[in-house]
């Protein structure tokens, strides 16, 4: 069962009073994919060595930037980005907005979530993208020619939905999520309709949308990151109950049996299951069994 919780909203709101004349630090944090981001609908963008590459690199920077620029604007103190994206080396630090700090590379600890801790006030998805199976521009849960499903609990869910429960975790709300129509639906079915969203495209097909300018998407952005930061109290930390199922359907026989090496888990057909009380070490076995299979 997937649910809602107010955890630790108590503590911010009286840590809100008790730091108002001592500098209280607000913390944003950004895990940014690629597939979300507008004008991105085929595969040619998302690869080092395709020719569209570099101008996503460039499209996803200047995202993020507005973003970041919302934030700041709204009221943070502090902005940590986290390239989630494949390698995870695609955002141009040169051009970033110079008050932020990114996370870039892998392997790291929590992947998509890498950085992520309690002292965060609230996390942003960009460039975010539906789960496998559903659909959505470029849509796939994590590996696009491994996974077939993902569930928790029986509840199926994709990279948004994981990762947002995660941060939940943490007891981190996620305030803003952006990408095509698609992946908000699965937002707001999760998060609620107080999650703040920007759809910066409309899926035609798996390759195909309709896309709104760059220069609207930032407009939109910044908007979105400044309204997000300026109203947290409506936010709430999504949670899963324990203990907690993690079942990966993979799509072939031999993908899961590499994955069922991973210790306590059990295989059954195409589908490997391993079962702990702790979301994070349930996070961790997800990223075990891709390298597994990799």
């Amino acid at each position: 069962m997937l649910k809602k919780k107010r955890l630790g909203k108590l503590n911010l709101c009286l840590n809100s009073i008790i730091f108002k004349e001592r500098s209280y630090i607000m913390r944003v944090y950004i895990s940014a994919d690629l597939e979300g981001i507008s004008g991105i609908v085929d595969k040619e963008y998302l690869h080092q060595k395709n020719h569209e590459y570099q101008r996503a690199r460039k499209l996803m920077t200047n995202e993020i930037n507005a973003a970041i620029r919302g934030a700041f604007q709204g009221g943070a103190n502090s902005v940590l980005v986290n390239d989630a994206h494949g390698p995870m080396t695609n955002i141009l630090i040169e051009e970033l907005e110079p008050e932020a700090e990114l996370i870039t590379g892998t392997p790291k600890l929590n992947g998509m979530m890498s950085g992520l801790s309690e002292e965060f006030d609230v996390a942003f998805l960009i460039g975010y993208h539906s789960k496998e199976g559903n659909p959505g521009v470029l849509s796939h849960s994590y590996s696009g020619s491994v996974v077939g499903e993902i569930r928790l609990n029986g509840n199926e869910v994709g990279e948004a939905g994981f990762n947002s429960l995660l941060a939940g975790y943490y007891g981190v709300p996620i305030g803003l999520v952006t990408g095509d129509d698609k992946v908000i639906e699965e937002a707001k079915t999760l998060l609620g309709p107080e999650v703040n969203t920007v759809q910066v495209k409309t899926a035609f097909s798996r390759y195909s949308a309709k896309c709104i300018t760059p220069e609207q998407a930032y407009k939109q952005l910044k908007e979105k990151a400044y309204r997000t930061v300026t109203d947290l109290e409506k936010l709430i930390p999504t949670s899963v109950t324990s203990p907690i199922e993690l079942s990966v359907t993979f799509k072939d026989r031999g993908q899961a049996e590499c994955a069922a090496f991973l210790p306590e888990s059990k295989l059954d057909k195409k589908t490997v299951k391993y079962t702990h009380k702790d979301l994070k070490v349930i996070y961790k076995a997800l990223q075990c069994m891709l390298r597994l299979v990799k």
